[in-house]
């Protein structure tokens, strides 16, 4: 499983891979960069722009992928 700490930069994955549907060849796979704000032993993720400090609904470790500036 991926571990991220806090202050880790990730990116998102995008809403229509998640959701398993296909779209255009053009669109972006991933979202971001974000930063993690909370890490939580089961998994899941609070995010927030780098910019910003309003924190993003939690996200499994899984649609998640490490991002270095």
């Amino acid at each position: 499983m991926r571990q991220f700490a806090e202050g880790d930069f990730v990116l998102n994955a995008a809403p229509h891979v998640m959701k398993g549907k296909s779209a255009s060849k053009f669109a972006a796979k991933w979202e971001g960069p974000f930063v993690v704000k909370e890490a939580n032993e089961n998994g899941y993720y609070r995010l927030s722009e780098p910019d910003s400090e309003v924190l993003l609904a939690p996200i499994n470790a899984k649609w998640l992928k490490a991002y270095h500036p």
